[in-house]
């Protein structure tokens, strides 16, 4: 099982709203994993939907060895969050790496939503 994850630490003073992670899973030759599944988990503040309360989720690599995330603020304002965003492979020569996505990056690409692309910040 292979592992990866990032700390969220947002200032109650912060306007940031989401933050957009991409997901890279390539063996150990760094080639990607196409196919396989990924557990994302959040604990902490925050969830990984937009408007619910989500703490897990599954996301597809695909051909690329890519798959997205979102975080979501979900309205609290009132006092500094923090949370640590983990994501997990049950494939044991799983290598993951997760970077923070500009809102201009995470505005490209496939959008899975019928909402407008607007991004916050």
């Amino acid at each position: 099982m292979s592992t990866a994850s990032v700390s969220i630490a947002e200032e109650r003073t912060s306007p940031v709203g989401q933050i957009t992670y991409q997901l890279m899973v390539t063996d150990g030759s760094d080639t990607p994993l196409t196919g396989a599944e990924v557990v994302v988990t959040l604990e902490g503040d925050g969830s990984l939907a937009s408007g619910f309360s989500s703490k897990q989720i599954k996301r597809e690599i695909d051909a690329e060895g890519h798959a997205r995330v979102t975080w979501y603020r979900r309205s609290i304002y009132d006092r500094n969050v923090k949370a640590t965003l983990s994501v997990t492979s049950d494939r044991d020569e799983a290598k993951i790496d997760l970077l923070q996505l500009t809102p201009e990056e995470a505005s490209q690409g496939s959008w899975i939503s019928w909402a407008p692309r607007r991004m916050f910040r």
